[in-house]
């Protein structure tokens, strides 16, 4: 009981930081959340304004909506570059009272996560057409994709490549952002407790930064009023949109962000906290941080497919079978299936709520009712 109650813990725990994964550039409508990133990142207008990158060293809100930049938006003021970035989430569950302090049951027994969840990640960009990203952990699981205009090379940490065509256009940018978004992912999540201090200017890969200290504050009320000076402020409408933030206490947090003066872009920055939080009354410790760094600027950057006989041509269907069955749901009969050994008309099946109801099937295409 114990070890699934810490490994539903845990799980759960990880998860947050893919929860805050809204990323602009996806497609489609998606629900707003209300969030730090996603509130502050939308335009008003069709050119949003510059990074304020002094104000960014006095503001938690630039400096957010700095690191909101996309990997699109990246590529297109840097040029060719190379990425990489290490990050590390370690969750542990208290389960046991604490014998020797009876008063703070909770203080010392832990159970759950040993070891931290490492994650390397790297970004080849020559432009949006030629790029390579590889994701690795230390868990034994990542990916690589390689994109060579019209071909997306995609392959899970072991085997062969699978190359087809993007599902839609901005499905490479996506892939590049997903890469690149440890950083602003790990901060959001305990962004209701920083601060930000000016560190002054200095330099990096020969280019003018201004570096910007990440601090603890010492309660959200001085948070939010880093964040903006009027109206309610972004990280207040985060914690309202989010429960599980509201009871993240952070304990500990530092760091130091490189913002290039001429973009905006985080050039460099490292970044550690220590939050702690509870599910169904157990307590729980997370310990994160991350790494981030650009590498090269300006440098040639070769992209080059794999060896043939490391790829298989992988090609999907189209989206217009999906979108036809989510449009004509229940007022058109269903496409037929594809013939199988069990099913070798390829009749689509009934509903389990037909025979519930006790409604007579509907007809397949040749007239016969579905099995």
């Amino acid at each position: 009981m114990a070890n699934s109650i810490v490994t539903a813990c845990a799980l759960i725990a990880l998860c947050t930081v893919n929860a805050c994964r809204e990323h602009p550039s996806s497609s489609g409508p998606t629900e707003n959340p209300g969030g730090l990133l996603h509130a502050i990142s939308q335009p008003t207008s069709e050119q949003p304004a510059a990074i304020d990158v002094p104000g960014a060293s006095s503001s938690v809100a630039e400096l957010m909506r700095a690191l909101a930049l996309t990997h699109q938006e990246v590529g297109e003021l840097l040029g060719s570059h190379v990425f990489s970035a290490t990050s590390s989430a370690q969750v542990n569950a208290d389960l046991r009272p604490d014998p020797t302090d009876p008063a703070n049951p909770h203080s010392t027994a832990l159970a759950g996560n040993d070891t931290p969840l490492v994650v390397e990640a790297r970004i080849e960009y020559m432009d949006k057409a030629h790029f390579r990203t590889v994701v690795d952990n230390s868990a034994d699981y990542g990916r690589e994709t390689i994109y060579i205009e019209p071909h997306l090379y995609l392959k899970q940490r072991y085997g062969k490549f699978h190359r087809r065509s993007p599902t839609t256009e901005q499905e490479p940018a996506e892939l590049r952002d997903r890469t690149f978004a440890e950083l602003r992912d790990y901060l959001a999540l305990v962004a209701h407790m920083l601060q930000v201090r000016d560190g002054g200017v200095d330099e990096y890969l020969g280019r003018p930064v201004r570096k910007v200290h990440l601090e603890l504050a010492s309660a959200v009320a001085d948070a939010d009023s880093s964040a903006d000076s009027g109206g309610q402020s972004a990280i207040a409408a985060q914690a309202q949109s989010r429960a599980w933030r509201q009871q993240l206490q952070v304990e500990s947090l530092t760091g130091t962000i490189h913002l290039d003066n001429a973009t905006g872009i985080a050039l460099r920055a490292t970044m550690e906290a220590k939050a702690r939080s509870r599910r169904d009354k157990v307590p729980i410790y997370l310990e994160l941080s991350v790494d981030h760094r650009i590498i090269e600027i300006g440098v040639p950057v070769e992209i080059a497919s794999p060896p043939e006989e490391d790829w298989v041509s992988t090609p999907t269907r189209t989206a217009e079978a999906q979108e036809r069955s989510q449009l004509l749901r229940g007022i058109a009969q269903p496409a037929r299936a594809a013939p199988t050994p069990k099913n070798p008309r390829g009749n689509p099946k009934r509903a389990p709520s037909d025979s519930k109801r006790g409604n007579r099937p509907n007809p397949s295409a040749d007239g016969e009712s579905t099995p």
